[in-house]
């Protein structure tokens, strides 16, 4: 991730090495009022969410360094340093978490190559959801991000993804209709808030190669998952790289 943050280094005699106070007594940045958390307790200026998140949080809260607020003081969800950190991380409601390795390279410390940088933030597709291979290993996404148009492409967590009926377990197969289902490969706009996410926009109701139903009854076989007003019920079960019908999972 890159910052547009240049931030000079502080010498360890004024301020000692994690900025408690060095040779020079009762000075600090850890303290009430500066560099501290909601509940007064010390926190190091180099914490993840000194820069961008939630300033207030304690250090150990790592989902606290996801906007709001952004490295340039936005917190609507139309500002490209915001968008929809809040939905993949924290109140994400219709499918697993998202860690934040899955679109950046987390640095280990502030000083990391590539963290303090020129604006916008690189996103690199690291982890398993963006990248996840179907089809039996023949449909490998190639996802991306298009930092004018703010959108995401080809990833399986919107939707590239393939199902074949021959390796399907046979209590499903009266599903297709075709040799195989398919997603819509969504390529959804960071900044465009629920209408981007709504249910459906990914594989569709149905997905393609599925018989005809209605949204009412898709918890006929993925019971637990979904309800009739199309819900999601078990969010670590949907979006979450495993098939789920009739309760049991197996790999795409």
């Amino acid at each position: 991730m890159t910052t547009g943050i240049t931030i000079p280094p502080h010498p360890p005699s004024m301020h000692g090495a994690n900025y408690a106070g060095g040779a020079i007594a009762n000075v600090t940045c850890m303290r009430s009022g500066c560099h501290a958390d909601a509940a007064s307790a010390p926190r190091s200026p180099e914490s993840c969410n000194t820069c961008h998140g939630d300033f207030t949080a304690s250090a150990s809260n790592l989902l606290a360094s996801a906007p709001p607020k952004s490295v340039t003081g936005g917190t609507a969800t139309t500002a490209r340093g915001v968008g929809a950190h809040q939905k993949h991380l924290v109140t994400n409601i219709v499918g697993v978490a998202v860690k934040c390795q899955e679109c950046h390279t987390v640095p280990t410390q502030l000083s990391s190559p590539g963290h303090l940088g020129t604006l916008p933030a690189e996103v690199a597709f690291n982890g398993q959801l963006a990248l996840l291979p179907t089809a039996g290993g023949t449909l490998v996404p190639k996802p991306s991000y298009d930092p004018s148009t703010l959108k995401c492409n080809n990833t399986y967590c919107h939707g590239n993804w393939r199902l074949r009926k021959a390796t399907s377990i046979s209590t499903s197969q009266f599903a297709y209709t075709d040799s195989a289902m398919v997603g819509l490969n969504f390529s959804p706009t960071w900044t465009n808030g629920p209408a981007d996410g709504s249910c459906g926009s990914c594989h569709g109701i149905p997905p393609k190669g599925h018989i005809a139903v209605s949204l009412s009854t898709c918890g006929t076989c993925h019971f637990g998952i979904v309800s009739t007003d199309g819900k999601i019920i078990d969010k670590a079960k949907h979006i979450n790289g495993k098939v789920n019908v009739f309760d049991q999972e197996y790999a795409f």
